[in-house]
């Protein structure tokens, strides 16, 4: 069985109301080969022609403070960020369809956008189809593993990063938190980034593994991050159908700050 959900969601730190960043930004999916969007808009509703000119002058005119892209040939994919500076900004995109000869290209374009946007925090993760309601301990781990790699402002400012993903980027003050000599001595394989954030990932060739590898590695990681108190408590639902978090104890006392 092949993944069939790809995602790569950040915490930016950088505000593509600067327009160097958001030619940088643009760019990024232009030069990458199939990955160039047909389509933009304010709304996931619009969906207008792409174009870089008119997305930059619409930032220029004040008009778009939300922005949307899409793709509908090889590589399909959807994403929406926050253009103007917040602190609870927030980018994602997400891709239903990706050939398996297109996985590392799908990784650069991941390294490349958080070189651009520097997130505090940010996941790049492949899904396979999972069942609800879990009827055993690894189909439970599993849905709680999806759900911390697809992180939602809501729960991420609220109780903090929920866990790792197949790549994870850390930086700023979610690194002091844990520690960069904690990340850089975790299982898996963590790299210093120029721009001054650290990826992790939990197996060597995040990409190229299959689901049993995957989350038996992640639960590795997992095991080893969770005394920090860094990551969210986590609380499985009776139901059997999801996850529910509360803050770390280190997350916590930055919410009391």
């Amino acid at each position: 069985m092949k993944p069939d959900f790809f995602s790569i969601s950040m915490f930016p730190t950088n505000t593509l109301e600067e327009l160097d960043t958001l030619k940088k930004f643009l760019s990024i999916f232009e030069e990458i080969e199939k990955y160039t969007p047909t389509y933009w808009g304010n709304d996931e509703r619009v969906k207008l022609n792409y174009s870089k000119e008119d997305i930059i002058q619409a930032v220029q005119e004040k008009k778009l403070s939300e922005l949307y892209l899409g793709r509908d040939k090889v590589n399909k994919y959807e994403l929406n960020i926050d253009i103007n500076a917040n602190p609870r900004a927030f980018f994602r995109l997400e891709c239903k369809s990706l050939s398996t000869k297109n996985y590392e290209s799908f990784l650069n374009l991941s390294d490349q956008l958080a070189a651009i946007l520097k997130p505090s925090f940010g996941i790049t993760h492949l899904f396979w189809p999972v069942s609800y309601p879990w009827t055993n301990d690894d189909e439970r781990t599993h849905i709680w593993m999806d759900t911390c790699a697809l992180p939602t402002p809501v729960e991420y400012f609220k109780n903090g990063p929920l866990g790792v993903g197949a790549r994870t980027y850390i930086s700023g003050l979610c690194l002091e938190m844990f520690g960069q000599d904690f990340i850089l001595n975790s299982p898996g394989k963590a790299e210093l980034l120029d721009w001054g954030g650290v990826h992790l990932d939990i197996v060597e060739s995040p990409f190229h593994t299959n689901s049993e590898q995957l989350l038996n590695a992640w639960v590795k990681m997992m095991t080893y991050l969770q005394p920090s108190g860094c990551i969210a408590e986590h609380h499985f639902d009776d139901d059997q159908m999801g996850v529910s978090f509360s803050p770390g104890k280190q997350w916590e006392q930055k919410l009391r700050h």
